[in-house]
């Protein structure tokens, strides 16, 4: 199995455990620093990029290769920009996953 599809993997454990928040929840979370991750799609706005840079830390930020579609779909919603992971252990093997690539 390849980094993409194990990264695919670790967020439908995320989804399943309930550690991904998306939308309004997500930016909450981010104003309260209870987000160790955010992926981002690659196929947002250049204002959507700005607003996420704007309210999170450069180190819980990971640019995926997913688009706003695919991102949903992992999550089993509409197209989402960027998805919040809430476990600090799926967070990490996320992270792990993406300097491996």
């Amino acid at each position: 199995m390849n980094n993409s599809e194990r990264l695919k993997g670790m967020i439908g454990i995320a989804k399943r455990g309930g550690f991904v928040t998306y939308g309004e929840d997500m930016f909450h979370r981010l104003n309260r620093r209870k987000l160790p991750l955010i992926i981002v799609a690659n196929d947002i706005s250049p204002r959507a990029k700005k607003d996420l840079s704007a309210a999170i830390d450069d180190k819980q930020l990971i640019m995926s290769y997913l688009t706003k579609r695919e991102l949903g779909e992992l999550i089993a919603a509409r197209p989402v920009n960027a998805i919040g992971i809430n476990s600090a252990g799926i967070a990490r093997k996320i992270i792990e996953l993406q300097k491996e690539e």
